[in-house]
């Protein structure tokens, strides 16, 4: 889709391949960031094994970036100073979307706010799984199952399913309604 967009508009799909796939590598790396901070701090059980495959997620990101820089002979320029920026926002886009989901839980049973950076790891954690998901298109179904289940630890399953699949409903929305407006 964006790389038909890009090049509709002029732009060469090798631009647009990089920038797509550090898009890429900036949302996985700040999502397990998050997922490590949090669990870090809050001593959650996840910390541990999301080491191990953030390491390899990265390892196989960064090998890709590679591999096509060396078979498209693409050159990748990102000037540093754009890289806290780009980081920062990405970063965000986890705490936003992890606040939203604790108010949305809120409405439906009643939490202390120390479980609220716990939700921000929830939404990371199935927002990543839905991510990476190759046979489900935008995490579809995996992510609502992941974020269901982790819920429901804390919660009766059915309220954490009709969360879940609130929460993607409002997501869905949020971007109808920003593409909309562009």
């Amino acid at each position: 889709g964006r790389i038909y967009l890009a090049k509709k508009e002029g732009i060469a799909s090798s631009l647009t391949t990089m920038a797509i796939l550090t898009e890429t590598l900036f949302t996985i790396i700040m999502g397990i960031l998050i997922i490590w901070g949090i669990g870090f701090f809050w001593e959650l059980p996840i910390h541990n094994k999301s080491l191990m495959w953030a390491f390899i997620i990265i390892l196989i990101l960064t090998a890709g970036v590679v591999f096509l820089s060396k078979v498209k002979k693409i050159v990748f320029k990102l000037p540093f100073r754009w890289i806290p920026i780009l980081a920062l926002s990405f970063l965000m886009q986890f705490i936003v979307d992890g606040t939203v989901l604790y108010f949305l839980t809120l409405n439906a049973v009643s939490l202390s706010l120390e479980f609220y950076p716990l939700l921000i790891v929830i939404f990371a954690i199935s927002w990543l799984l839905g991510f990476i998901t190759v046979f489900a298109p935008s995490g579809l179904g995996v992510q609502e199952v992941t974020m269901a289940a982790l819920l429901s630890v804390y919660m009766p399953f059915p309220i954490a399913v009709v969360i879940a699949i609130t929460f993607r409903l409002l997501l869905l929305t949020s971007e109808v309604l920003t593409i909309s407006v562009i």
